[in-house]
């Protein structure tokens, strides 16, 4: 028969310990190797969520307009449109149809609000990624009031069928083909000088 040795004891003991280290070990990478796969899982989303936004253009339209008054006291409003293109890839602006208008609000059903519509001075444009476009347009008003600065462009055919296969991906209704525009405005509260707002 065998007798246990001190040797076997302690052969016994380092066993114990190395399984514990072993476990401790696998427990984390586990850990880690889960955390790293979660990581990436949401990183790749993030990724592939902005990916599917610049697949469309990104155009941002700011408007700054400001009332004047001539010297024979008409009333106008000088505006400035900045469009830019802060997406990945170049953008087809159609400026056919007036895109620029100046509209007086009204608060009541009585009066018959002023619309000025306004050409472009080019039939289209193609603006580059990265790039910015200024346009300014003065517009004589009847008389003091609010009236809302506009600029709207539709999309072309082209970013309409991106938004649609996008919209179709997001289980998003259909457009049933009504147009989109790429759309801008502000307010100008117009007074006469020397009169009290």
């Amino acid at each position: 028969m065998h007798q246990p040795r001190a040797d076997d004891a302690s052969y016994e003991g380092f066993k114990n310990r190395a399984a514990g280290i072993q476990s401790y070990v696998l427990t984390a990478a586990v850990l880690v190797g889960g955390g790293w796969t979660l990581y990436r899982y949401i990183t790749l989303d993030i990724r592939q969520a902005q990916q599917q936004l610049f697949e469309q253009a990104q155009i941002d339209v700011t408007i700054t307009g400001t009332q004047e008054q001539l010297d024979s006291g008409e009333l106008c409003i000088a505006a400035i449109v900045q469009i830019t293109n802060n997406g990945k890839r170049n953008v087809f602006l159609d400026y056919g149809g007036n895109p620029f208008s100046v509209q007086q609000v009204v608060f009541n059903d009585r009066d018959r609000p002023f619309v000025s519509n306004l050409p472009h001075p080019y039939p289209f444009r193609v603006l580059r990624t990265g790039e910015a476009e200024r346009e300014s347009f003065i517009v004589r008003v009847p008389h003091p009031g609010i009236y809302q600065v506009s600029f709207m462009v539709p999309l072309s055919e082209a970013e309409l069928i991106e938004h649609d296969k996008i919209a179709e991906r997001a289980k998003a209704p259909p457009r049933n083909n009504a147009k989109i525009y790429w759309v801008g405005s502000a307010f100008v509260n117009v007074h006469r000088h020397g009169a009290t707002r």
